[in-house]
């Protein structure tokens, strides 16, 4: 059995959105290891938001969003540091992936995938 599943498990939920929430809670604490400082996404439906890059002036970011009730899409964010005084500026979401999954492991999977994708491993 995998880490997900064995999670999911411990959860003790079966709504999906509460699972795919406290899940994405888990995954959160682990990546930013209680950091406060982090200039992403961020929202009521933003459950995952983890930096992926930071190019030349560029921070970019991968989300996990639901956009109603157990839907969910994967969004690649760009948010462009200012010349000089290093002023960040406006969030922009560069692409959005539909996720037509209906289990909770499955759609943190799917968004693992697409962020070994775009870090080239």
């Amino acid at each position: 059995m995998g880490i997900l599943e064995e999670t999911i498990k411990e959860l003790n939920v079966s709504h999906l959105d509460q699972q795919v929430r406290e899940l994405c809670d888990i995954i959160t604490q682990e990546e930013r290891g209680g950091k406060e400082n982090y200039n992403g996404p961020d929202g009521p439906n933003t459950f995952l938001s983890l930096h992926i890059s930071t190019e030349k002036n560029v921070y970019k970011f991968l989300t996990l969003e639901r956009e109603q009730p157990e839907t969910y899409i994967i969004g690649i964010w760009e948010r462009f540091i200012g010349p000089g005084d290093n002023k960040l500026g406006p969030m922009k979401r560069i692409k959005v992936i539909e996720i037509k999954e209906n289990k909770a492991e499955k759609i943190l999977k799917k968004y693992a995938e697409i962020m070994q994708f775009i870090k080239g491993k």
